[in-house]
This record gives C-alpha cells, sequence and structure tokens, in this order.
C-alpha cells in the first residue's frame, strides 16, 4: 500500500509539469499573436513553476520568449538580462 502515495504524488507532480508547459505554449501564442501583456503574464506563471521544479528547458523557453517581449518593448538591458539567463 505504500506505492500508492508515491504514484498520487509522482502523478500530481506529471499534471503540474503539463500545466506549466500547457500555460507556456499559451504564452507563447499570444506572443505571436502581439498580445505582450497577456503574453508576459502566462509566461512569467510558467517560468515560476518551471523554476520551481528545476525544469531548465522550460525555463529557458519562458525566458526566450520574455526577452524578445521585453526587446520589442524597447527594454533592452532587461531583455539582454533574461536572453543571458536564458
Amino acid at each position: 500500500m505504500t506505492a500508492l502515495p508515491a504514484l498520487d504524488a509522482a502523478q500530481q507532480r506529471e499534471q503540474e509539469r503539463l500545466h506549466a508547459t500547457a500555460q507556456a505554449y499559451r504564452g507563447a501564442l499570444r506572443y505571436r499573436l502581439g498580445q505582450y501583456d497577456l503574453a508576459t503574464e502566462l509566461l512569467e506563471a510558467s517560468l515560476h513553476a518551471f523554476q520551481d521544479r528545476n525544469d531548465t528547458q522550460g525555463i529557458a523557453f519562458c525566458l526566450t520568449y520574455l526577452g524578445d517581449i521585453y526587446c520589442i518593448r524597447g527594454d533592452y538591458d532587461n531583455a539582454q538580462q533574461l536572453l543571458e539567463r536564458a
């Protein structure tokens, strides 16, 4: 019976990862549609979820899009910092 809580925990972690990934892709879509405020909100939320899990690929994905958004907005210093972190 001890395997069930471990399985439940693993399934919960996978659900959280999938949610963060879906949210990141929604942010990328909003970026492509030019909806930068919504894209930023979605990507930042995803970034925090990926950071909590040490998901380096997810972190890089979010930072790249966020860096591009800052660049488009003319905030080159923050864009550079984000893109260097990616």
